[in-house]
């Protein structure tokens, strides 16, 4: 959310799954709706060694039943 302040809420953890390049977490943690008009994203962030990153992601998959979402992330990979 560039727009507001805070710029992030970290709202849950979650695991990478496949090829780096998808996260599995919860669904409750996944806003219903997101408020594109303020540029809100939903968004991975990580630490690799001492560097902290953030990556965009989508949403793919969602049971809710099992409340389980996966993400794709925008770019990149993640470490498994």
């Amino acid at each position: 959310m560039p727009k507001r302040s805070p710029r992030a809420l970290f709202l849950g953890t979650g695991f990478v799954v496949g090829d780096g390049s998808m996260v599995v977490t919860n669904a409750h943690v996944i806003p219903q709706t997101l408020d594109f008009e303020h540029l809100e994203e939903i968004a991975v962030f990580y630490r690799n060694g001492k560097n902290e990153k953030a990556v965009t992601a989508k949403e793919v998959a969602v049971d809710k039943e099992h409340d389980l979402v996966v993400l794709k992330l925008s770019e990149g990979q993640l470490p498994l």
